[in-house]
């Protein structure tokens, strides 16, 4: 797979943690609710994740892929301990745990005695070795990038929770045509069916034909 391949598969695994609420434990071993058990991911795997949380500014979440980074990467050796320790030290400190830091670093400094970070962490680094966790951690949620930016925090976990379970059963909700004022559609309208209103959800109905959906599903499977 190539690195957009990789970037992509990282994307929609957070984005079935985010909003299934789902540990970074349970994904790491392949286990989804109501599935079969799928691939067990590695150090390097979980490495991934953590940088797409850390680049949100998620350290919380970023700190957990890592902490399963680190329970494998002594035993599939995917990649250095010191790329795991590292982040672990710098995410730590962001997340405002300043015990564990120092943990991390400790461990670091002492099986690699000669560590310095890497360009792209110099300036992190530099932040987390103040020791000021706490204050860091306040600034820092300040700037954490929300997993769907057009919408308000509240919208997006209201959003998260209808999709964990069903639906409560509203009043005013209604079923109507849609044409948009498109002539094709003028002729076949679609049919809609509203779920919920605030944030909308709706069903759109006899959208394709059957004869459609088999074209679509023989277009898509691969060759």
């Amino acid at each position: 797979p190539t690195g957009e391949d990789m970037a992509g598969a990282v994307r929609a695994l957070t984005r079935l943690q985010d909003v299934y609420s789902l540990s970074a434990a349970s994904l790491a071993i392949g286990h989804l609710p109501t599935t079969h058990k799928t691939s067990v991911l590695t150090a390097a795997d979980c490495i991934a994740v953590a940088q797409h949380y850390y680049a949100r500014h998620d350290f919380q979440l970023a700190t957990d892929w890592l902490l399963e980074a680190l329970s494998k990467v002594y035993h599939d050796r995917t990649c250095p301990p010191g790329l795991v320790l590292e982040n672990l030290f710098i995410t730590s400190c962001f997340e405002g745990d300043q015990d564990s830091s120092t943990y991390y670093l400790h461990q670091l400094l002492e099986q690699y005695p000669l560590y310095s970070p890497p360009d792209h962490l110099v300036l992190d680094y530099n932040l987390a070795i103040t020791g000021k966790c706490e204050e860091i951690s306040e600034s820092k949620k300040l700037d954490k990038i929300k997993s769907i930016p057009e919408l308000e925090q509240e919208e997006i976990d209201e959003y998260h929770q209808m999709c964990r379970g069903p639906l409560p059963t509203l009043r005013g909700l209604q079923c109507h045509l849609v044409h948009h004022n498109h002539p094709h559609l003028r002729l076949q309208p679609f049919k809609l069916e509203e779920l919920h209103l605030e944030p909308p959800v709706v069903i759109f109905h006899d959208v394709v034909s059957d004869n459609e959906i088999a074209h679509f599903r023989k277009t898509a499977f691969p060759l």
